[in-house]
């Protein structure tokens, strides 16, 4: 289970393509294999890479933390509305193709 205030004690931040490498494969664990508590894994070690607590990103994003929470548990589905606002948060460009 996820902490709601985890923060990184780590002085170095992820380079912004350790952050995409992250998030890229937390996006292939949500599309690809309906993994929803794998994606949230993923989303959460992004969030740690970036040294960035939920509080932080729900507020950033405008997304209650509860909702961050329980998709980083794996117990909720995001919209992809949602996805695009944290990712955009996180400082990630995503690609439709």
């Amino acid at each position: 289970m996820v902490k709601k205030n985890t923060k990184s004690k780590s002085s170095k931040t992820a380079s912004n393509a350790d952050i995409k490498k992250m998030i890229d494969s937390a996006v292939q664990k949500y599309y690809l294999k309906n993994d929803f508590k794998s994606f949230g894994e993923s989303l959460h070690e992004a969030l740690l890479a970036r040294n960035m607590s939920i509080s932080t990103l729900a507020s950033e994003s405008k997304i209650s933390r509860m909702q961050i929470y329980n998709i980083l548990n794996g117990k909720k589905e995001p919209k992809a509305s949602t996805l695009f606002s944290i990712f955009k948060t996180l400082g990630i460009k995503i690609k439709i193709v």
